[in-house]
């Protein structure tokens, strides 16, 4: 059998490296877009740093929202453990909402980690030195079409006193209003949810009910309720000490501690609730 030898042009060889280069440079071009892109997105929060308990961090992991390392520390009762998971994500700002006739805005909706539909409050994460109280007005106005000029801070807490998880932010926004539609902003929440108002006594009941799954959404409106409960005990005592309010009696209060209701005030343990409103000692 013949065997046919084939010699290629010279013209041809310098096509096929052209092709060749076209072919790399468009693939390394296409790396690098790739690469600048979710590089942009990674998670660039601050590292966490216990002094004098922190020896050695290393990152194991980093993603849009979250980073995790494993780190080496010190505990308060000086064993050295190492592999110790971290965890850092983004802050985040909630707010327990409240219109100008004193019910809450809520949302009852459902999120993918949740085995039930829950009521939760606004939420908003915050971006790298993002001032919270700033992001609390813009998703108030953005996500609820509302304004709000009384804000009280009740708080910033870790979110796991030993893996991280970042630090959550809690406001109580008082007496909101509405905006002119043409100041709203579109949503870009994922989450199907429907927005409900409440009285305190319903936001009460349905906590203690277990109608909220979601613990940082559960500490934010207990958080605001004990806020408000103690600002009527305040004003209540203010004006008892001013004279303008007379004692409070309730016939039939049990001195042992057994729980009765008379009219809209219910004793319990030798503690007065009013109908959706104050706490006062009987």
């Amino acid at each position: 059998m013949a065997v046919v030898s084939r010699t290629i042009h010279p013209c041809q060889a310098v096509a096929l490296l052209a092709l060749l280069f076209v072919a790399a440079s468009i693939l390394i071009s296409g790396i690098a877009v790739l690469q600048s892109t979710e590089s942009e997105d990674l998670f660039k929060g601050s590292h966490w740093n216990h002094p004098g308990e922190t020896i050695e961090a290393q990152e194991l992991l980093t993603a849009k929202y979250v980073r995790v390392e494993s780190h080496t520390i010190r505990t308060s009762g000086g064993e050295v453990v190492s592999g110790w998971l971290w965890v850092d994500f983004h802050d985040r700002v909630d707010i327990l909402v409240e219109d100008q006739d004193g019910r809450f805005l809520l949302y009852k909706q459902t999120n993918y980690a949740l085995p039930a539909q829950s009521l939760a409050v606004l939420s908003v994460h915050l971006g790298q030195h993002e001032d919270p109280l700033k992001a609390a007005k813009n998703e108030l106005s953005r996500e609820m079409g509302r304004r709000c000029t009384h804000w009280v801070h009740m708080g910033t807490y870790r979110t796991d006193a030993n893996r991280g998880a970042g630090f959550v932010t809690t406001y109580l926004a008082r007496w909101t209003g509405p905006l002119d539609q043409s100041q709203r902003q579109s949503t870009d929440d994922l989450e199907a949810k429907s927005l409900v108002r409440m009285t305190r006594r319903e936001v009460r009941e349905a906590l203690l009910s277990g109608s909220v799954l979601e613990v940082k959404w559960a500490a934010v409106i207990s958080l605001g309720l004990l806020h408000l409960e103690q600002l009527d005990v305040s004003s209540r005592l203010g004006s008892r000490k001013s004279g303008k309010d007379k004692p409070m009696s309730v016939r039939g209060a049990s001195k042992k501690g057994k729980s009765q209701t008379n009219g809209k005030l219910e004793i319990s343990d030798n503690i007065v609730f009013l109908d959706d409103g104050a706490q006062l000692s009987s």
